[in-house]
C-alpha cells in the first residue's frame, strides 16, 4: 500500500479475482482501488521519483472527477453485492415482541396492519403505524413489538435459521391478532461496505403516507405482496430483486428528504467529492489546502462551507473518521495495531493510542481485549 507519510512507498502484489493464478506487481495502481490486497515486505524509495508522487494525488483527483453529487446513493450501495433475501411474514397477536442482535445484513420491516414499537439498546424508541417502512442499513440490534405491552422473544428462538432465499410464516404473541408485518434480511458481504455506507443512520423510516405517494415504491410493494402468495419457479430470485428495489427506493427517499448533515454535504458539489475522497483514503496526510484543492475552492470557502454542511471543521471530521475506522478494525479484525495505525493515517501506534483514548476513554489495546474476553 502506498505510504505517503514515511517517505517510502510500498508495492502492492495483487491477485486478480477474475484470474486467480495471475499475479501482477504494480508500481502505480489507482491508489487503493482494489479490495483485495497482499502487502509485500519490499519497499521502493520515491525520493527521486516525482512521477510516482504525482500518481498519488492523481488517483484522488480522478475520484473527484468521477464523483456525481446527484447520484450519491449509487456510490454508497454499489459495492454491497446483495446475495440473498430471507423473507418472513409475521402474524402479530397480543403482547407480541421479538429482539435481535447486530447482524451483517440490511433489514426491512413493512407494517401491513396494526402498530409496532422499535427500541434500541440505547433506549431510543420509534413507533410504526400501518404502511410504515423501516430500514436498518447495517442490521443494528433492536427489539420490535406491540407498543406498551410487548414480551420480547429472542429472534434466534423464533427463527433458528434464516437462510438467504428462505421464506417463513411467524406467529408471535397470544390472544387476538392485532397486526401483520413483512420482514426481510438482505445478506451482503460486510467487508465490501463502502466506508460512507457505514455512516448511514441505524434506522431509516418512510412513513405510510409517503410510501403511498412514491409511485415506484408503492408499486414494488404491491408486486411483493403478490409474489409472497406463490411458490412459482424463481420466487426466491424475484423476492431478492423486489426487496432490493424496496431497499434502494427507501434509501433514496430518506437521503433526499431526511436532510441529514452528511447527505447534504455529499450532494454539495466539491464538498461531497472531497468528503468521499477523505473517507476512501484516510491514510493520506490530508491538509486543508489539499482538500480545498480537490473541492476546487479556496481554503477559507472550503472550511466554512464544510463546517456549515457537516457540522464540524474538516480537521475534526477527519480525525473522527480515522478513529472510527480504527475502532471498527479493532472490533472486527485481528489486524496488528501497528498496521491499523498506518491504515488510518497515524505515523505511530503512540499517536493512535493517545488520540483514541482521548476520544473514547479507552485505549485501542483495551478495546480489543474486551472483544476477546
Amino acid at each position: 500500500m502506498w505510504c505517503a507519510r514515511a517517505g517510502e512507498w510500498k508495492i502492492e502484489k495483487l491477485h486478480l479475482w477474475c484470474c486467480p493464478p495471475l499475479e501482477l506487481t504494480l508500481a502505480a495502481f489507482f491508489c487503493f482501488t482494489s479490495p483485495i490486497r497482499s502487502i509485500m515486505k519490499e519497499s521502493l524509495s520515491i525520493k527521486n521519483r516525482p512521477d510516482l508522487k504525482r500518481k498519488l494525488m492523481t488517483g484522488a483527483q480522478d475520484d473527484v472527477s468521477r464523483w456525481d453529487a446527484a447520484d450519491v446513493l449509487s456510490r454508497l450501495i454499489e459495492p454491497l453485492r446483495l446475495r440473498g433475501a430471507y423473507v418472513s411474514e409475521w402474524k402479530l397477536h397480543e403482547g407480541w415482541g421479538a429482539r435481535g442482535r447486530d447482524e451483517p445484513r440490511a433489514l426491512v420491516h413493512l407494517v401491513l396492519s396494526g402498530r409496532a414499537e422499535i427500541e434500541f439498546p440505547s433506549g431510543r424508541c420509534e413507533l410504526l403505524a400501518a404502511g410504515d417502512l423501516a430500514i436498518f442499513p447495517r442490521g443494528a440490534a433492536h427489539s420490535i413489538g406491540e407498543p406498551g405491552s410487548a414480551k420480547t422473544i429472542a429472534l434466534h428462538q423464533l427463527l433458528p435459521e434464516r437462510p438467504p432465499g428462505g421464506k417463513d410464516i411467524v406467529v408471535v404473541g397470544e390472544g387476538a391478532e392485532v397486526g401483520r408485518m413483512i420482514c426481510a434480511g438482505l445478506d451482503y458481504a460486510p467487508e465490501m461496505e463502502y466506508s460512507l455506507y457505514r455512516t448511514l443512520p441505524d434506522l431509516l423510516i418512510v412513513r405510510g403516507p409517503e410510501v403511498s405517494r412514491q409511485t415506484g415504491l408503492r408499486n414494488v410493494i404491491a408486486v411483493l405482496a403478490d409474489e409472497l402468495k406463490t411458490n412459482a419457479t424463481g420466487s426466491a430470485a424475484v423476492r431478492l430483486r423486489t426487496f432490493e428495489l424496496i431497499f434502494v427506493l427507501a434509501l433514496r427517499y430518506t437521503l433526499e428528504h431526511a436532510q441529514s448533515p452528511l447527505s447534504r454535504a455529499l450532494s454539495f458539489p466539491g464538498i461531497g467529492a472531497a468528503l468521499a475522497t477523505m473517507y476512501d483514503y484516510p491514510s493520506q496526510a490530508w491538509t486543508l489546502e489539499k482538500l480545498a484543492k480537490l473541492a476546487g475552492m479556496s481554503r477559507t470557502v472550503f472550511s466554512r462551507t464544510f463546517t456549515e454542511l457537516v457540522g464540524e471543521p474538516p480537521a475534526r471530521h477527519l480525525k473522527l473518521r480515522r478513529l472510527d475506522e480504527a475502532r471498527r478494525l479493532l472490533q472486527t479484525t485481528d489486524t496488528p495495531l501497528e498496521k491499523i495505525a498506518e491504515t488510518v493515517g497515524y505515523e505511530s501506534t503512540v499517536g493512535l493510542h493517545l488520540a483514541f483514548k482521548a476520544e473514547y476513554g479507552i485505549s485501542p489495546g483495551s478495546l480489543r481485549n474486551k472483544r476477546s474476553a
